[in-house]
């Protein structure tokens, strides 16, 4: 063993042991927890078309342009191998490895992992995972490594998101049609949120359907009824500002106590 050879293994392991003890733990309150996980292979996914993705290791939250709506079950599965530090050879699959760095403490290193909500509480997705969603919002997903220096990783991951929509809010979607949401926010302290669909030729159509939706929101943040506001299929809410641009309206919302 040369002498250049025990630099390099002794420099690795104090990198390694550094990682461990002083990776970043992101704590977060019951409150924040706006999924459940399942038991794996609790619920039957074969009648389901997988969304195909891929999660780069160089970006943190990556949105997948998926809205997942307030009591649908998504399972996540992934493939495939990245590394946080190539140039000493630490490479894994989906799993990660609980002696690596991390962004988001109690999840492993380098595993794949998922929120609802930018502002959600992060959970393992490994190499598959189940979750009833408890909140609407759009899914994100990232390799948990701390962000500020994963601009050197490399890799892919290949994830298949299967998303069994709520039945319960299946028939708002048979009576209103449906369409293809693209961003969704929403504040819980402010009460206020904004949420954008792409407006096809039919932009009433679409304005109908995102108002549906709307008022199915602000029932799940138990916004009490009132007649003298806007409602559907909801709670009350009232429109502060809509708008199209490029092909997609966008509706500002606030739900209403």
């Amino acid at each position: 063993m040369n002498t250049t050879y025990k630099i390099s293994v002794i420099y690795a392991l104090c990198f390694l042991l550094s990682a461990c003890f002083n990776a970043p733990v992101k704590k977060h309150s019951l409150a924040d927890n706006n999924t459940e996980v399942l038991p794996k292979n609790s619920h039957n996914i074969d009648h389901i078309e997988p969304i195909k993705l891929k999660v780069s290791p160089i970006k943190n939250w990556q949105n997948t342009k998926i809205f997942v709506q307030n009591g649908d079950v998504v399972t996540i599965k992934a493939f495939g191998s990245w590394s946080p530090w190539p140039a000493m050879g630490l490479w894994s699959g989906p799993e990660g490895s609980g002696l690596w760095a991390s962004e988001v403490g109690g999840i492993n290193g380098s595993a794949l992992m998922a929120k609802l909500g930018y502002k959600g509480t992060a959970i393992s997705i490994s190499n598959a995972q189940t979750f009833i969603a408890k909140d609407y919002g759009m899914l994100y997903l990232a390799m948990n490594d701390p962000f500020q220096s994963s601009f050197d990783n490399e890799g892919e991951m290949n994830a298949e998101v299967f998303v069994d929509r709520n039945k319960q809010l299946q028939s708002s979607n048979e009576s209103y049609g449906s369409y293809e949401i693209t961003s969704y926010s929403y504040d819980d302290k402010k009460q206020t949120g904004i949420i954008s669909a792409t407006a096809t030729s039919d932009s009433f159509a679409v304005r109908k359907w995102l108002l549906v939706k709307i008022g199915e929101i602000s029932s799940s943040k138990n916004v009490s009824l009132d007649a003298r506001k806007n409602m559907a299929e909801g709670g009350a809410y009232q429109v502060l500002d809509e708008k199209i641009e490029n092909g997609v309206l966008t509706i500002d919302f606030e739900t209403v106590w």
